[in-house]
C-alpha cells in the first residue's frame, strides 16, 4: 500500500474510531477522564491488524507495566507501544523520564522509540488516538 493509501486508511479509521471507542460520558467530563475509560488492551483486537501502524499489537501489560510506575495497561508491536496510566500526572512522569519519541495524550503514552515507522504514519497514529473520547475532536 502506498503512502496515499495509508493516509486515506488512517483518515477513515480516525472518522470511525470515536463511534467504537468507549464513550464513558465524555460529553459531561473532560477528555482526560474520558480517555481514562479506554481499554488499551482492546487495540490488540484483530480488526486493528489491517492498519499497518497498529498491526501486530499484542497485550503487553504484564511485561511492560511493572517497570513503569502508574501503568495500568500496555500493548506493543514492532511499530509502537501504547500505554495507559492511572493518571495524567503518572503519564507525564513517564514521558519526562523516558525521553525519545514518546507522545502523551492525557493518560495515554505512545512510544515510537524502537520503530522505523515513517513520521507521517506516527502522526496518523497520534491524531487517531487523540480523537478517541475527545469532546471536541479536530
Amino acid at each position: 500500500m502506498d503512502a496515499a493509501g495509508r493516509v486515506m486508511r488512517a483518515a477513515c479509521i480516525a472518522a470511525v474510531l470515536p463511534a467504537v471507542a468507549l464513550i464513558g460520558g465524555c460529553a459531561m467530563l473532560d477528555d482526560a477522564h474520558s480517555r481514562q475509560q479506554i481499554d488499551v488492551e482492546a487495540f490488540a483486537d484483530p480488526h486493528w491488524q489491517d492498519w499497518e501502524p497498529m498491526s501486530g499489537l499484542e497485550v503487553a501489560s504484564d511485561r511492560l507495566c511493572p517497570a513503569a510506575p502508574g501503568c495500568l495497561q500496555a500493548d506493543s508491536s514492532e511499530h509502537l507501544v501504547i500505554m495507559k496510566f492511572e493518571s495524567v500526572s503518572s503519564a507525564t512522569d513517564y514521558v519526562d523520564a523516558g525521553g525519545g519519541a514518546l507522545h502523551q495524550i492525557d493518560p495515554l503514552v505512545i512510544d515510537f522509540r524502537s520503530t522505523d515507522l515513517p513520521r507521517a504514519e506516527q502522526d496518523a497514529v497520534i491524531r487517531t488516538l487523540s480523537n478517541i473520547n475527545a469532546s471536541s475532536p479536530d
